[in-house]
């Protein structure tokens, strides 16, 4: 199959000329970018000291925007965003670089879109190309210009919303309705593609104007921006990635502790804390329709464990095979679950559908075991 040459992109171009476009473009417009910073090591320079006023100021900080347009016609945007987490006391350096258009009628930006598995600690990995495309139309920006009263058909607007919104979280579901999650408000959208990915965004709602309808379909994508949006999980990945560099060094170190923990009898709490937080973990992704990452686990862990204190010091000791205990042992199970919960947020995940939910689980294990 010959490879696709770069075209002037537009509202109609397919997915796949699309995405070629911007995996060609996206290195030039890095490339110019840094240039007129001076070279590569001059930018590097200013990046750590953008981190450094970062920790030192508490607050995100930015270069200036080059506008670079490629010689087939299409407008680029590129620039560094230092972003600062106050929870981690956190910077971590992010890079932007993306098509817009601007005409007399309309404003819209084509952003390229990452897997997973592309990206590492939060940022995307070096020398990783796209894999799909988020476009966002004129008449998301039109609604964004209406509820943040930045002037429609601007720069201004397209910029400010990829530096203090468009930080996001996003799900479909199986009909291919997307929605989004940024910094105050909710994009809504359908997936038009999936080889190569492309989600078209054409409604922006700020938190304030859902309904209840749209607050309930929007709780699994709130919760996942929520779990990642703080950074800490990346204090917390950095440090580990720096400790443990691989694999058979994790597995070897997760020895150690085990080890430490049964020479100081202690065991039975970790097996104990364990099975609570997985259970509600798989709570979670079956009433929330999600699958949750290792780094996600991480923190929903780190919740579940304030939550479960009294629970494990009450039944580390104790048997619950008995109906009686078995009960009692399940309601205070829901009870860490609610607690949780409430913690993260989350509106459905309550009382009834966790006890619903944990009921069929238990029953479906009866039936295996049968």
């Amino acid at each position: 199959m010959a490879k696709l040459k770069p075209v002037k992109v537009n509202l109609s171009t397919n997915p796949s000329e699309l995405l070629a476009t911007i995996r060609e473009e996206m290195p030039k417009a890095w490339y110019f970018f840094r240039k007129k910073h001076g070279s590569k090591t001059k930018y590097e320079k200013i990046e750590d000291q953008m981190l450094d006023k970062a920790l030192e100021e508490k607050c995100d900080q930015f270069t200036d925007i080059d506008y670079w347009i490629s010689p087939v016609g299409n407008r680029w945007m590129t620039y560094t965003q230092v972003q600062y987490y106050p929870k981690a006391q956190h910077a971590q350096a992010f890079h932007y670089s993306f098509i817009y258009y601007e005409t007399y009628a309309s404003c819209g930006a084509f952003f390229p879109l990452y897997s997973p598995k592309q990206c590492k600690d939060g940022k995307v990995k070096k020398g990783a190309k796209a894999d799909g495309i988020i476009r966002y139309t004129d008449h998301f920006f039109y609604q964004l210009s209406e509820r943040t009263k930045i002037e429609y058909r601007s720069k201004e607007l397209i910029r400010k919303f990829i530096s203090e919104r468009c930080e996001h979280a996003l799900t479909t579901d199986e009909e291919g309705e997307v929605v989004l999650k940024f910094n105050g408000g909710h994009g809504f959208g359908k997936e038009l593609s999936s080889n190569p990915r492309m989600i078209e965004c054409r409604t922006y709602l700020g938190d304030e104007q859902l309904n209840n309808k749209q607050k309930r379909k929007c709780e699994p994508v709130d919760m996942l921006y929520e779990l990642t949006k703080d950074g800490t999980f990346m204090k917390d990945v950095a440090l580990s990635t720096t400790l443990l560099q691989n694999e058979e060094e994790m597995a070897k170190e997760g020895m150690k502790r085990m080890n430490a923990m049964k020479k100081l009898g202690m065991e039975k709490h970790m097996m104990l804390f364990s099975a609570v937080s997985m259970s509600y973990i798989r709570i979670l992704e079956d009433l929330l329709h999600i699958k949750t990452n290792a780094k996600q686990q991480a923190v929903i862990s780190s919740i579940v464990g304030e939550c479960s204190q009294d629970l494990v010091m009450k039944w580390v000791n104790q048997d619950a095979s008995s109906p009686e205990k078995d009960k009692e042992f399940q309601d205070d199970l829901i009870e860490v679950m609610v607690k949780s919960a409430k913690k993260m947020k989350l509106k459905s995940v309550n009382r009834e559908t966790i006890t619903k939910r944990l009921n069929e689980i238990r029953e479906e294990a009866k039936e295996q075991n049968n």
